[in-house]
């Protein structure tokens, strides 16, 4: 792979002129992650809970703590698509309020979420989205909020397909 600097030659008009890697390269969208949960995470009632993503599906640059913190620090500026699945269900209850968050730096960002009036579930699913613009610092988390008609048997459910956490650069500061 060429460095961004290194030069090529070109023809513009018979004119040769000289362009640097760097300018036709291209993004390539990274840092990258994607994460999801290794088994069922039990949770508690009514508070808003980080989801342990703890088994990495890809993660460009290693930039994506799947062990302790379980956040995305990119450690790159720029804007970023950031986006996330989660699978709640009840045991032996019925759901009564749930929520899927993003948090950045520490605090609510984004989130996604539904009331159930007539108490008639007993599982949801929820995904949310958001283009979040990064400093070198900033992190991002998903956190999972479940209030049931009871306080017994709230579980984000382990499923390859409904229980996920990822992004992408989308393009650079």
């Amino acid at each position: 792979t060429p460095a961004d600097t290194d030069e090529f030659l070109i023809s513009d008009g018979g004119t040769i002129k000289r362009i640097d890697y760097s300018y036709i390269k291209g993004d390539t969208n990274t840092p990258a992650f994607a994460a999801k949960l290794s088994g069922d995470q039990s949770i508690s009632d009514s508070s808003a809970t980080k989801i342990a993503f703890a088994t990495e599906i890809f993660d460009s640059d290693g930039t994506y703590d799947h062990s302790t913190n379980y956040r995305f620090t990119p450690a790159v500026a720029g804007k970023y698509f950031i986006y996330a699945g989660c699978q709640f269900k009840m045991s032996g209850s019925k759901l009564y309020q749930t929520r899927l968050y993003i948090y950045k730096n520490g605090s609510a960002y984004a989130y996604n979420h539904d009331t159930y009036d007539d108490g008639a579930q007993y599982q949801a699913h929820h995904t949310i989205q958001k283009t979040i613009d990064f400093d070198s610092d900033d992190y991002v988390e998903c956190y999972a909020f479940l209030e049931g008609h009871n306080t017994s048997g709230q579980v984000l459910e382990h499923s390859d397909l409904g229980i996920y956490f990822g992004g992408f650069k989308v393009i650079g500061a």
